[in-house]
């Protein structure tokens, strides 16, 4: 009995060394899509996970969504030696827990350098907009295992609702902060905008307003065409005035 113990513990630490080493000997072999980040000849390849904002819905073409226009405009401008390409991975509908579960399916494979994940605006819309933080974490870990670990950035797009897309925020930004991944909040710029009467973000008038050159949504979550050039302007600013703040490797212990 006592020999069959000592068996068994032996065991048992060969497979938990097994899995403690494993970690170890991966991350001595994984490569980064940060260092792809050059003006090198080759290709570049921008991912973008999300819902309908992302898939482009409001925009008419479809070229006049925000991921494309920021793949042309800042990363194929950046880096002109580069082939840029565009992976969207967008579905209209889908919160961060269909995103997890889609993953390997519409982005794992395309093996990209740069990944934006954008969901605030679905996960706003749970009973609990504050579940989504297991969701997010599935995918940031999912991306940090890949072969070639891709620079990841939370997009955290505007509804009308701004109070409620603030605690879908909540929740992910804990998910951002412990794994050092960069975040752009749209929600609360496109609120100031709002505020300030710049801009109206749905399809109704507003204090008898009926100028529709400030209209910039046409139903309060969906960006029109300006919309989505207003999301593009500001994220390029951000860009520029602090580009190392964006691109970096996912740090955490």
């Amino acid at each position: 009995m006592n020999f069959k113990r000592i068996v068994l513990c032996l065991l048992t630490l060969t497979i938990l060394g097994a899995f403690c080493i494993t970690p170890v000997t991966f991350a001595a072999t994984q490569k980064y899509g940060i260092d792809n980040l050059n003006n090198e000849a080759g290709e570049l390849k921008i991912a973008y996970l999300g819902g309908s904002i992302t898939e482009g819905s409001g925009a008419s073409p479809q070229s006049n969504r925000w991921s494309t226009i920021v793949t042309k405009e800042f990363f194929q401008k950046r880096f002109p030696n580069k082939t840029v390409i565009e992976v969207n991975a967008g579905v209209g509908g889908t919160c961060s827990d269909l995103g997890m579960y889609r993953m390997r399916k519409d982005l794992i494979g395309e093996e990209p350098d740069v990944v934006f994940v954008e969901f605030a605006v679905n996960d706003a819309g749970r009973s609990d907009p504050t579940a989504s933080k297991p969701y997010m974490e599935g995918i940031v870990r999912q991306l940090a295992r890949l072969p070639k670990q891709p620079v990841v950035i939370f997009l955290y797009t505007a509804k009308n609702d701004f109070a409620q897309v603030d605690k879908s925020i909540e929740a992910q930004q804990k998910v951002a902060d412990h794994y050092g991944i960069a975040t752009i909040n749209l929600n609360s710029y496109v609120r100031n905008l709002v505020n300030a009467g710049t801009i109206i973000w749905n399809d109704k008038n507003v204090n008898g307003e009926t100028n529709k050159d400030k209209w910039y949504s046409g139903d309060g979550v969906h960006p029109n065409d300006k919309g989505y050039q207003l999301y593009v302007d500001y994220i390029m600013e951000l860009f520029n005035k602090n580009y190392n703040k964006y691109f970096k490797k996912l740090t955490w212990q």
